[in-house]
């Protein structure tokens, strides 16, 4: 979400940064809270994400099992942030106050 639907208010990427941590966005001048909804583009993303980091994880084996993990998770955890992070019209916002 770029702006806010009330106000017009532009929505800054370190706003956009605490609603991927909450699940919801809001907006400094009017207080609007936005809640992402589920769609079927998140769900693509997501699948396509953990897909390709499975398929690279199966080719990169490490000795340690806590080592794959933890590379596993500095991989995929920023990635799947990405989907939230960027502004796009793939995801739709629903207000909730």
């Amino acid at each position: 979400m770029k702006n806010c639907i009330e106000c017009n208010y532009k929505f800054t990427f370190k706003d956009r940064l605490k609603s991927t941590l909450r699940g919801k966005i809001k907006c400094k001048d009017c207080k609007s809270e936005y809640r992402e909804k589920p769609s079927i583009y998140s769900f693509i993303y997501t699948f396509l994400v953990l897909f390709i980091v499975m398929m690279l994880q199966s080719e990169m084996k490490f000795e340690n099992s806590i080592l794959n993990m933890a590379v596993y998770m500095i991989v995929t955890v920023p990635t799947l942030l990405l989907f939230s992070l960027v502004p796009h019209r793939l995801q739709r916002y629903k207000k909730i106050n």
